[in-house]
Parts: C-alpha cells; structure tokens; sequence
C-alpha cells in the first residue's frame, strides 16, 4: 500500500509490519480457542442432557462410556443388538441392566455416529 493510504475497514493490510501481522493472526487464532471450546462445552452439556444412563469414570473401565456406573460398557451392549441379540436376551445376561439402559445405549451410539468431524 502506498505511503499516506489506510486499509479499508475490513480488510488485510499486507503491508503492515510483520509484528502486527503476527500478533492478528495470534488474535484469530485465540478467538478460533475460544470458539472451539464453547463447542466442546455444549457438546457436553448436550451429551448430559440427554443421556443420563451413559457414565464415564476414569476408575470404571478406563472411562469408556459405561451403562450407570457398572462396569457394563455402552459398546458390548451395542456389539451384541448388532450381532442380533434380543433386549430380552441382554437383560438375561445382565440382571442389573434395565430396558431404558439398552435404549438409551443404542441412543447414545446413533447421536455419536451423526456427529460430523471436520479436517483441521
């Protein structure tokens, strides 16, 4: 840009001097940070919302995603509906699991699997 001009608002000033360039692009770079984070957070908070029955602890099976504390892990339940077992035949399998359990377990692994998942 020629000496005496100033950029339009909203627009890149190339000429400006590698400092500040820097110090923009550490700026957009920050609020990206920020961005992203408020979007974790609602993610999770949505997550708690809607699936009470799916727990993570780090002392309960590495914090997999289990059903209510037990150390009944949300993918085994998932694994044996694919593999074609009944809610009836779980529920013998596992006496302390509920109906809402399973549903909730087959809920918690369709939402994962719409989440979309951009490249960085």
């Amino acid at each position: 840009m020629p000496a005496g001009r100033v950029a339009a608002p909203g627009r890149r000033n190339h000429d400006a001097p590698a400092g500040a360039r820097k110090q923009r692009c550490q700026r957009v770079s920050s609020d990206l940070s920020r961005i992203a984070t408020a979007e974790s957070v609602d993610h999770e908070v949505r997550r708690f919302a809607m699936f009470d029955r799916v727990t993570f602890d780090p002392k309960i099976m590495g914090g997999r995603a289990c059903i209510r504390g037990m150390r009944v892990p949300v993918s085994v339940i998932v694994s044996q509906i694919a593999h074609g077992a009944s809610f009836d035949e779980i529920l013998v399998g596992y006496p302390d699991l509920e109906r809402d359990d399973i549903q909730q377990a087959i809920e918690y692994a369709a939402w994962l699997a719409q989440e979309r998942v951009e490249n960085a």
